[in-house]
């Protein structure tokens, strides 16, 4: 029997690998990212319930931080592929594949060495944390011409 942290290291990593790969496909898409977002959280919600169920642990946290990790992936691919997208068409395809690779990278390194998923979830806060600084600052000298 795991502890429930290592399996909770799983799941947490799983549902960043799922929240990845799910807003890789919508940014490259350009879906309607909302409605993707709720297929991400379910998914995310599922992996990281069932990493606990595997080990005999309540899946009820499972149900709680799945989604939140699989969203925060989510908007950080789904805003990197379609920013890519906007500005270079065809290359959004070809960053559209590494961010998959890179969302399957996490959810097998998770199954391996599930501290790792920690790392890559600060990660991502912070990536999605400067990328929404950036957004505001992006503007700002036509502001002042106003």
């Amino acid at each position: 029997m795991d502890s429930t942290f290592i399996s909770a290291c799983e799941g947490t990593g799983l549902a960043l690998g799922a929240g990845l790969v799910v807003g890789a496909v919508a940014g490259a898409q350009k879906s309607q990212p909302r409605a993707v977002a709720v297929l991400a959280a379910a998914i995310g919600a599922a992996v990281f319930a069932s990493a606990l169920n595997s080990s005999d642990h309540p899946i009820w946290p499972g149900l709680l931080l799945g989604p939140v990790c699989a969203i925060l992936a989510f908007a950080l691919a789904a805003s990197l592929v379609a920013g890519a997208a906007r500005r270079r068409g065809a290359a959004a395809g070809a960053l559209a594949v590494y961010v998959i690779l890179a969302g399957l990278i996490v959810a097998g390194l998770a199954l391996v060495v599930a501290p790792v998923s920690l790392v890559v979830l600060v990660a991502v806060i912070a990536l999605v944390l400067a990328r929404r600084g950036r957004e505001g600052r992006k503007y700002e000298g036509l502001r002042v011409l106003r």
